[in-house]
């Protein structure tokens, strides 16, 4: 039984490179109040 009670969705982007479509992620992880792991390197730099 899970008693972790503070765990959360979490979304990972492997080498994105759309910078774009990252950032409409990331939005959407704010929303639903996910946690969002970009993995290095990306298509751009931020």
């Amino acid at each position: 039984m899970n008693t972790n009670t503070s765990s959360r969705p979490r979304v990972a982007l492997f080498e994105p490179r759309i910078p774009q479509n990252t950032g409409t992620i990331g939005r959407s992880c704010l929303a639903f109040n996910m946690s969002l792991d970009i993995i290095k390197p990306t298509g751009f730099s931020f």
